[in-house]
């Protein structure tokens, strides 16, 4: 059995963009043009395929012909599962089945709180697993796949707020239904989460995974790794994205598809993918007394994207005085830089302070308390709080607003309350008091959430 790995796709990532607009959808292209010239049976997806939860018609479009090109055609599908696929559909020819779950960029929302990967299942063009009903206790249950004597058991998990995944795992609130004769099973955990701690306890516990899992495949972090873990006896994948969607360091490097080729053993095979833009970053620091600083830039920069064909640029610049106009600057490589309006970020430089010991003198760099959002959100409610509408709620939608551009969030959370309001009434004997005190604190509530639409968003 052949399985391709691929995740973090972000259709739709900067559409508008006349230069970089396309690019995911290109290297996508590449994806499943890979799956198809290796014979791979199916395409296995790990959350993020777009990356708004409501892509625009544009990005729909492209997505369904690049689907179509690929996943339609004459080709045999050589195996059998325990769940009704597309292909298993009399009316359309699939011949290269992809199977998703969602991520936190396209995850479900809305009234009808579905993943835009759910909303166009229908057309048979991807497969959707993952999504949870109770997200207090996740039962998952697994894709069984068989080819000849190979058995693949896939526990797809659809992405969940990672403070509470951490709960959730660190609780053992996650219970996986497996058949009798799950050890005959390649068991593959599919997750899209943080593999690593950013701010706490919102990541996935390595430890807490269970031993008997044989690959733990993470979508979500953008980086592409692959290691093995002695402890618990499995390996790591960390698919990567197959776009760069922020000019950082991790986003450095070649992008990766994999190949599983299951039989009596699982061999890996990581495979560049060539349609990537290039991506250069480094660091300089600049004295407040040097006065070409733009020279020094400009060569610094030639000396960055020497050889390379409109790449994405990113020098982070510590220094002490002014700065340089980055629009102004950037003007400087257009036609040579994908991204040239941003290619500088500037850092000032850190003061030292020194501490006087008995028997040496130290320069310790004072730290900075940066609130992380969640931190700045939960703070807005200090000197104020919210009584009809749960802050926690209130904070997630913020949260999920900035991150996504889901404005619908907001619309949810409303109906959310007045449907909890309404259910609370009802549970009341009611004073003509109460039922003025109740709706006055509603209307409050409203119109605060309608305050707060308009000036941020």
């Amino acid at each position: 059995m052949r399985i391709l790995l691929t995740s973090d796709n972000h259709l739709g990532y900067k559409e508008g963009d006349p230069i970089i607009g396309n690019d995911s959808f290109q290297t996508f292209e590449e994806t499943l043009s890979l799956a198809f010239s290796l014979n791979a049976d199916f395409v296995l997806q790990g959350g993020d395929l777009f990356h708004e939860n409501t892509p625009s018609k544009d990005t729909l479009s492209k997505t369904f012909k690049i689907l179509g090109r690929y996943c339609i055609g004459d080709r045999p599908i050589e195996f059998q599962t325990n769940h009704v696929l597309n292909f298993d559909n009399e009316n359309i020819n699939i011949s290269l089945p992809i199977i998703s779950i969602h991520g936190n960029h396209d995850d479900p929302c809305g009234i009808s709180k579905e993943s835009i990967i759910e909303s166009i299942a229908p057309t048979y063009l991807i497969n959707y697993i993952g999504k949870h009903k109770n997200h207090n206790n996740l039962l998952i249950k697994p894709l069984l796949v068989h080819k000849n004597d190979v058995k693949v058991a896939i526990y797809g998990v659809g992405n969940v707020r990672d403070n509470r995944m951490y709960k959730i795992f660190m609780e053992g609130r996650i219970k996986y239904d497996r058949p009798e004769d799950y050890s005959s099973y390649v068991n593959i955990l599919l997750l899209h989460q943080n593999r690593i701690p950013y701010n706490g306890n919102d990541y996935v516990p390595i430890e807490r995974i269970e031993s008997w899992f044989d690959l733990v495949i993470f979508g979500h972090e953008h980086e592409p790794l692959l290691y093995y873990v002695d402890s618990k006896d499995f390996t790591v994948i960390q698919c990567g994205s197959t776009v760069r969607t922020s000019l950082c360091e991790a986003e450095q490097g070649s992008k990766y598809a994999y190949l599983l080729s299951i039989n009596d053993n699982i061999d890996i095979e990581k495979i560049e993918l060539k349609t990537v833009r290039p991506f250069v970053f480094d660091n300089l620091i600049i004295n407040n007394c040097i006065d070409d600083c733009e020279a020094i830039l400009v060569t610094k920069i030639n000396e960055m994207i020497d050889g390379l064909n409109m790449p994405l640029v990113r020098l982070r610049v510590e220094h002490e005085g002014n700065v340089i106009n980055r629009s102004r600057f950037g003007q400087l490589f257009k036609g040579k830089i994908a991204n040239n309006w941003d290619i500088l970020k500037y850092k000032r430089k850190r003061k030292t302070k020194k501490i006087l010991h008995d028997d040496e003198n130290e320069q310790i760099e004072p730290q900075i308390n940066t609130e992380n959002k969640s931190d700045f959100t939960s703070g807005l409610f200090i000197n104020t709080s919210l009584s009809a509408i749960p802050e926690s709620l209130f904070v997630e939608c913020v949260k999920k607003c900035v991150e996504t551009g889901n404005k619908t969030v907001f619309e949810d959370i409303v109906n959310f309350t007045v449907k909890n309001v309404s259910e609370k009434l009802q549970d009341k004997v009611l004073t003509t008091n109460m039922l003025h005190e109740e709706i006055f604190h509603l209307k409050n509530e409203i119109n605060r959430q309608n305050e707060f639409k308009k000036k941020h968003i």
